[in-house]
């Protein structure tokens, strides 16, 4: 294989690089050529060590900027997760004090399942959890605010 020797031969020529050595310069060329491709400005390559603490992120431009949903789709998921929110806390607020809750047949033949459904502690507990499911929807709808999107 090549030579490990730093330095001049025996004949005066210049000693050529082992194989692991060109190998590894090759990799290293390689790998700086695909970072150059991959960079969104060719001029500057990727980083490929971990930032440390003590340096300051890059100033964020037009074009770099995150996406952002448009308002339309913010303000779309929040009035579809508001109406979910305070119509499954209504049920769960008015269901266990209903006869569909006390009649149901499902659980005819599950006796103690059906004494712990109709204990007045279950059914103020799913009111409960219906309280705050409300709450919830309506906490949302308050707290709200709107992101420009990025175009």
């Amino acid at each position: 294989m090549g030579s490990t020797e730093k330095g001049p031969t025996k004949n005066g020529a210049p000693a050529q690089p082992s194989l692991f050595e060109s190998a590894e310069r090759k990799t290293r060329v390689q790998r700086n050529e695909a970072e150059l491709q991959l960079s969104a400005q060719p001029n500057i390559p990727l980083r490929t060590e971990p930032a440390t603490g003590n340096q300051s992120l890059p100033p964020v431009d037009s074009a770099t900027e995150i996406y952002r949903e448009p308002i339309w789709a913010q303000r779309l998921k929040l009035v579809v997760f508001v109406l979910f929110c305070v119509e499954l806390g209504m049920l769960l607020f008015v269901l266990p004090w209903t006869p569909v809750w006390t009649n149901n047949s499902l659980l005819a033949g599950h006796a103690q399942l059906r004494a712990f459904l109709h204990s007045y502690f279950t059914r103020g507990a799913i009111t409960g959890i219906g309280l705050v499911d409300i709450w919830i929807g309506i906490w949302s709808a308050v707290q709200y605010r709107e992101h420009k999107s990025g175009r």
